[in-house]
């Protein structure tokens, strides 16, 4: 048994290597277009979201500030995604 055992932690041993040792489980934004705290006077029509991997949308909604949220719709590629046409003036 004690062969078994060495052998199962030299396996143990080289999965460990090949592994990598930072696993990230949820894509990072990496920038948005308007940019995070810019100011308009009208709501923008869209949003450009960049991430550091691909991406897949599953639902954007927007919340109003009278507390009502509006579905978005999104498209777009790779990291690379943008949001809007909640209403033709605009986001919210």
């Amino acid at each position: 048994m004690g062969r078994i055992r060495a052998s199962n932690s030299a396996v143990a041993d080289r999965i460990g290597a090949v592994l990598p040792s930072d696993i990230h489980a949820h894509a990072v934004l990496t920038g948005s277009s308007p940019s995070s705290g810019q100011l308009f006077k009208a709501s923008p029509t869209d949003v450009q979201l960049h991430f550091n991997e691909p991406v897949r949308t599953v639902r954007a909604t927007v919340s109003l500030r009278n507390g009502e949220s509006q579905d978005l719709a999104s498209w777009g590629a790779g990291g690379d995604v943008t949001i809007g046409g909640a209403s033709e003036s605009g986001i919210g």
